[in-house]
């Protein structure tokens, strides 16, 4: 049996990498990235329809997750009532 302190950890991540996630979330290829910096208006440009379109694409799955949930209180659970018996 394997204890907790023994279990492995991802390395973590560097500042590269974050950036790569970032761009991959945007749309923008990692690997053209630095072509686009050199012309700062067409980087500007390229980074707000990223975001925006990143913003949209994350925005819809959330109201999909959303719809896919069940309605506030739909499995709260009652109050009982005990019976009283005459005795």
């Amino acid at each position: 049996m394997r204890l907790a302190r023994d279990a492995r950890v991802a390395k973590p991540s560097t500042y590269k990498d974050a950036c790569k996630k970032d761009f991959k979330a945007c749309g923008i290829a990692s690997d053209i990235w630095e072509n686009f910096a050199e012309d700062r208006n067409a980087w500007i440009q390229s980074l707000h329809r990223g975001i925006e379109a990143g913003e949209a694409r994350r925005s819809e799955k959330v109201t999909q997750k959303r719809s896919m949930q069940a309605p506030f209180g739909a499995y709260r659970a009652t109050r009982t009532t005990i019976p009283h018996w005459p005795a």
